[in-house]
């Protein structure tokens, strides 16, 4: 169950075993994670090839969204390594 504008809704009809994909916490995992979370290369391209996938922002339909998201990168990863050494 889960509860949308307070009501509670059942949801009984769904895809199993599709690969949810999203491109920016990837690459972020991929650079500050590798260690905690070591996936080889093919692991980490299964999805990527995978019969059943959805993407989290990317769309050929409207491509804005994800071009933003990839644009504002180095402005994340910037403010994400300088706090490491703010302390």
């Amino acid at each position: 169950m889960d509860h949308a504008e307070g009501k509670q809704v059942e949801v009984n009809d769904y895809k199993k075993e599709v690969y949810w994909i999203n491109i920016y916490q990837d690459l972020v995992n991929s650079v500050f994670r590798r260690r905690e979370e070591y996936l080889s290369l093919k692991d980490f391209l299964k999805p990527y090839f995978a019969k059943n996938k959805t993407f989290a922002v990317f769309s050929a339909d409207d491509i804005l969204p994800f071009l933003k998201q990839i644009a504002i990168l180095p402005i994340k990863y910037y403010r994400f390594v300088k706090s490491l050494y703010s302390h």
